[in-house]
C-alpha cells in the first residue's frame, strides 16, 4: 500500500486505524479533527493563534508551512532598517513563512553599487552575494521566500538561478519571490524578468500613485521600467492606496462630491512596505 497521501505526508496506520494520522517534519496530524496532536514548536512566533492549528484553520485550501523562512532584500539608496516598519507578522501574513531573516545589505558602505545610478552589473553583484547569503541560511528541506523592496526586487530575481545552481541534484525546494515597488523590466534578455529568473511563484506590489518605480528608475537607469510585469509567472496586485475626500460640487452649489484621492505622495507612495503594509494583500 502507497505511505504517502494528504499533502505528501506519511501515513501512520498503526496507531488510529487507516489513513487517520499523518506523520509530517515536526508533529503528528490528525485528519478527523484537523488538529495536530502537539505544540507547534515556534508556538512563540504567533501568539495570535492557537498551537495546535493545522495552515490556520483553512484545511481545504491551504498547506501546513513548516518552519520556512522569508528573507528580506532593501532597494536602492537604502538599507535593511527599510523594513523596520513592516513587524515580523506582517512579513509573514504576506509570505506565509514562519521565520524571518533581515541581515541581508547591499549597501554601498559593503562594496556594493547602491547609489541611485545601480545598474543591472551592480544588482546581479548584489544577486552573488544574496545568493550565498540564502543558501548558508535555508532550512534543509523547506522552502524560501525573498521579498525585495524597489531594486531589491530586481536583486532577489536575479538571485533565483544563482540560489537553485548551488542546491544539489534532487533538491527540490521551492524559492518564492515578492516584490514590493520593484521597476518591472519585461525585455527578453533582462535578468530582471521573472520570465528569466526560475523562481516557483512571483508575487509583485505596486502602487498607481508611485512616481519612482517608473519614472525614478528610467531617469536614473539605461532601461525602461513598467509598472507590471508580463511573465504569466507572476501575480501583479495594484495596492489601494486611495481614500475618498469630499470637495464642493462647482456643478450643484451646497453639495459635495467625493474624490479619489492617494494616500501619501507620488514620492511617499514608493514606500508601501513602511506607510501601509497593510494594504499589501493578495485580495
Amino acid at each position: 500500500m502507497y505511505r504517502y497521501g494528504f499533502q505528501g505526508q506519511e501515513r501512520d496506520d498503526g496507531i488510529k486505524d487507516l489513513g487517520n494520522l499523518y506523520n509530517f517534519t515536526f508533529r503528528i496530524h490528525d485528519l478527523r479533527v484537523g488538529r495536530f496532536l502537539s505544540l507547534d514548536p515556534l508556538i512563540n512566533l504567533f501568539p495570535w493563534n492557537t498551537p495546535y492549528a493545522f495552515s490556520e484553520n483553512r484545511l481545504i485550501d491551504a498547506i501546513e508551512l513548516e518552519g520556512l523562512e522569508a528573507f528580506t532584500v532593501h532597494g536602492t539608496a537604502s538599507n535593511p532598517a527599510t523594513f523596520n516598519k513592516m513587524t515580523d507578522r506582517d512579513i509573514k501574513r504576506l509570505s506565509g513563512n514562519k521565520t524571518v531573516n533581515r541581515d541581508f545589505s547591499w549597501e554601498s558602505d559593503r562594496g556594493f553599487n547602491n547609489s541611485f545610478f545601480n545598474d543591472q552589473g551592480d544588482r546581479y553583484e548584489a544577486a552573488q552575494a544574496l545568493s550565498k547569503h540564502v543558501i548558508s541560511n535555508m532550512k534543509s528541506g523547506e522552502d524560501s521566500t525573498i521579498i525585495g523592496y524597489s531594486h531589491g526586487g530586481n536583486v532577489a530575481l536575479q538571485a533565483v538561478k544563482l540560489i537553485k545552481g548551488q542546491l544539489q541534484e534532487g533538491d527540490n525546494r521551492k524559492l518564492n519571490i515578492i516584490s514590493i515597488a520593484t521597476p518591472a523590466y519585461n525585455g527578453a534578455f533582462d535578468l530582471g524578468n521573472p520570465a528569466n529568473s526560475g523562481m516557483d511563484s512571483h508575487t509583485h506590489f505596486y502602487s498607481e500613485s508611485d512616481i519612482i518605480q517608473t519614472f525614478g528608475a528610467n531617469l536614473f537607469g539605461s532601461k525602461d521600467a513598467s509598472r507590471t510585469y508580463k511573465s504569466t509567472l507572476t501575480k501583479n496586485f495594484k495596492v489601494n492606496d486611495i481614500k475618498k475626500v469630499s470637495f464642493p460640487d462647482a456643478t450643484n452649489p451646497g453639495m459635495k462630491e467625493k474624490v479619489d484621492v492617494p494616500l501619501n505622495n507620488p514620492v511617499e507612495s514608493h514606500s508601501i512596505h513602511r506607510n501601509n503594509p497593510q494594504l499589501l494583500n493578495k485580495e
